[in-house]
């Protein structure tokens, strides 16, 4: 007997929920989504792993009996085939699969069943999905009539126009839309504005416009007239591994540049929902969230989601209640973030968020709960061949990267060991740059006894977020076991673990899922609590400061105590400490052990001065801005640098990344856009630029961005040098006060 063909879902465990089949499937036709035959749902949560929504080829397909008109015919192998001329679009052959696997063509009103060519299984990189052979059954004979159905729907449809090659920015790319709605009014508009990304790209570079367009000089990052402003990229949902988001807000934090990176579904959702920029300006006077699918904005009441204690309820609750399961993005804040603590978090998908310098505190005093996007659409592009090549070309790189490889088995936790051997991790505080219980906690230890599932963002093949299963007792009841599953990267685990003492796993967990529930960020509240345990050990404080808790390193639950005060703010203690360690320090004492930069708390990495010196002239204050780490490593502990030199490099560097945060590329995969690449890119996306024109977009953005700081505020003259990195021996030598301080002259030279 013949053998024949069907695909298969071999292994749904090991679904990432990256949607790269959803993307492949309708690469054959249309770039976008609204042309996939397959579809990836979590499984009521994203720590629950993933369904895989297709045709299974049934031999008998139901589909097939209930059509009136015969316009789905046998498909050798199991399954059907499409008659397009035939098709009324009755939408009988949706209703009657019951997997949900029979999608809609809403432009042309017909169905869109998978033809089973493995498409989707070759761009599928963990397994999931693969073609297999089946031996042909006997495909019963049935008529129409027999199911006591008539042609009943109207007869005309309208034709899919097929793709036009465009030698520009098509005029109907919905990147160019922007959204603006007034949470005061409770309205909304849409504007065309195609000299944002003309001129600035997208993401970063659209989004740094929108904010000084938006944001008066010196206004209340906590009031209405401070807005939210998310952006994504020309790239978005187009190629794989452009799956951020940025947003930009007048910080908390800081008092200056607000800006957080964001992956998940976000930028996907908020692409294919037709936008390229949304803009949030006023404040609601009573709690709202904010409903856009397809472009249809809805404002809800979140009155009942206003102070529930954990944000992944919240999450629950608007997912059984909002539609475009396995499309939407829903951001919300925790109570962090309405109770305004300064470094509160907004949270996408559970365990991507939009992390550092307040943005959850910005949601709060626009008593803004949490915004839903999903959208389905197809995008244009300049030349299909073209596109597909240079879409194959970065999947290979990714795929194939090792690089990449390290953060799918590892994640970014990986990093813990190696920084750790190295002298370069902050521990207790920055007391030490090395941590004795650092192999318990490292990318290997939580990887083989607790890692309990791997994610991905929309549209990326690597899957660098790693779940924790931590599987704890009941304390009542025997006998009864609670399952949580936890997120960890390097940051957070740099944070709650090492920086604090502690070496146990689960506590370190225990304690990360209460801060991520509550909707602060990691990192800040880490720090914050490191500064604070040394505080109390010096006498600055003492436990009438502290409400009774005895903080203490490696003590899980008084830090759990702790960071619940932060968020109630009982006292003007733990007021102070929601507002961030240099606050803090600034009215206890103990500057020179308060880790911050430019205001905002430290990152991991205690490598030498391009560390320090990136985090102090960093636009947004973070080891993302510029990477000084690395210069650090690769080129400062084999020969110091003259400061000029270093200052030098790191705007380079910090420069080029405006161009990644604005189309808007995931920083992991730097080494896979280059600027060449980069430029064909663009072509296939209808932008006409040269890897040459790269350099002068990226230098532009960053000198807008720095134009916003010095606005509101922002002085290199004071910048504050925390003694504590020049006291503890950092894994390059060779620097020194001094030596930061010229280079801060040099930096401030530079962008005169």
């Amino acid at each position: 007997m013949a053998k024949l063909v069907r695909l298969a879902v071999v292994d749904p465990e090991r679904c990432v929920g990256c949607q790269c089949c959803m993307f492949a499937c309708a690469r054959r036709h249309e770039p976008g989504l609204a042309e996939s035959c397959i579809g990836i749902k979590s499984l009521g949560g994203m720590e629950k792993g993933f369904t895989v929504i297709v045709c299974r080829a049934c031999e008998d397909p139901p589909c097939a009996r209930v059509c009136p008109v015969d316009a789905l015919r046998l498909r050798k192998g199991g399954g059907v085939l499409l008659d397009a001329a035939k098709c009324i679009g009755c939408g009988h052959c949706r209703e009657a699969c019951v997997l949900g696997a029979v999608y809609w063509d809403d432009q042309i009103n017909k169905p869109m069943i998978c033809v089973h060519c493995g498409t989707c299984a070759k761009y599928c990189p963990h397994g999931v999905l693969e073609l297999e052979e089946r031996e042909a059954g006997t495909v019963p004979i049935f008529a129409p009539a027999k199911m006591g159905l008539s042609p009943s729907a109207p007869t005309t449809a309208t034709a899919r126009i097929p793709t036009q090659a465009k030698t520009g920015l098509s005029p109907s790319d919905p990147l160019s839309n922007v959204l603006y709605v007034d949470l005061t009014k409770k309205s909304f508009r849409v504007e065309r504005r195609a000299d944002l990304f003309a001129e600035n790209l997208g993401g970063a570079g659209a989004a740094i416009r929108l904010l000084d367009e938006e944001c008066p000089a010196g206004c209340d990052p906590l009031g209405p007239e401070n807005p939210i402003v998310l952006a994504v990229g020309p790239l978005t949902g187009l190629f794989p591994l452009a799956s951020k988001a940025v947003a930009m807000y007048k910080s908390p934090h800081t008092g200056n540049l607000g800006e957080s990176h964001c992956g998940g579904r976000t930028a996907v959702a908020l692409r294919m929902a037709g936008f390229g920029a949304m803009v949030i300006n006023g404040a609601s006077t009573l709690p709202v969230y904010v409903a856009i699918h397809n472009g249809s904005v809805q404002f809800r009441d979140a009155s009942t989601l206003w102070g529930m204690g954990s944000s992944f309820t919240v999450g629950r609750v608007i997912r059984n209640n909002e539609p475009a399961a396995g499309l939407r993005t829903i951001m919300r804040i925790g109570r962090a973030g309405e109770q305004l603590v300064s470094y509160a978090s907004v949270t996408s998908e559970t365990y991507r968020h939009f992390g550092r310098l307040g943005l959850g505190a910005v949601f709060g005093a626009k008593k803004l709960k949490a915004v839903v996007i999903s959208g389905k659409r197809t995008l244009p592009v300049a030349d299909m061949k073209q596109y597909r090549k240079v879409y194959d070309e970065v999947h290979r790189a990714a795929v194939d990267s090792p690089v990449m490889k390290k953060y799918h088995d590892l994640g970014t936790a990986e990093n813990i060991a190696p920084l750790n051997q190295l002298g370069g991790l902050p521990t207790r505080n920055l007391k030490q740059a090395r941590f004795e219980a650092a192999e318990a906690i490292s990318g290997e230890g939580m990887a083989e006894h607790y890692l309990g599932r791997r994610l991905a963002c929309s549209h990326c093949p690597v899957a660098c977020i790693h779940v924790a299963a931590l599987r704890e007792p009941h304390p009542a009841e025997p006998y009864f076991y609670k399952t949580s599953m936890i997120g960890y990267d390097y940051e957070p685990i740099y944070a709650i673990g090492s920086m604090l003492g502690i070496g146990e796993p689960p506590a370190m967990l225990k304690l990360m899922d209460r801060i991520e529930a509550l909707g602060l960020d990691v990192m800040t509240a880490g720090v914050v609590l490191a500064w604070a345990t040394e505080a109390l050990e010096q006498g600055l404080i003492t436990a009438a400061e502290t409400d009774g808790v005895s903080l203490a390193w490696g003590d899980g639950a008084a830090y759990a105590a702790a960071v619940e005060r932060i968020v109630r703010q009982p006292n003007e203690f733990y007021r102070a400490l929601a507002r961030g360690v240099d606050f803090a320090a600034a009215r206890y004492g103990g500057q020179d052990f308060a880790l911050a930069f430019g205001g905002n708390e430290m990152p991991g990495y205690h490598t030498g001065p391009g560390a320090h010196l990136g985090h102090l002239i960093g636009a947004r204050h973070s080891h993302l801005d510029n990477a000084g780490y690395s210069v650090d490593q690769k080129v400062f502990v084999k020969q110091p640098i003259p400061p000029a030199e270093l200052v030098e490099s790191l705007l380079a560097e910090e420069r080029w990344r405006q161009i990644l945060s604005s189309l808007v590329v995931c920083f992991f995969a730097r080494g896979v856009y280059q600027p060449e690449l980069v430029a064909r890119a663009l072509q296939v996306a209808g932008v006409d630029l040269s890897a040459d024109d790269l350099p002068r977009i990226g230098k532009a953005i960053h000198a807008e961005k720095y134009r916003f700081k010095f606005r509101e505020g922002f002085s290199v003259d004071d910048l504050r040098l925390p003694r504590r990195i020049f006291e503890t021996p950092a894994l390059a030598g060779g620097w020194d006060e001094p030596y930061v301080r010229e280079a801060l002259g040099c930096f401030r030279q530079a962008m005169a």
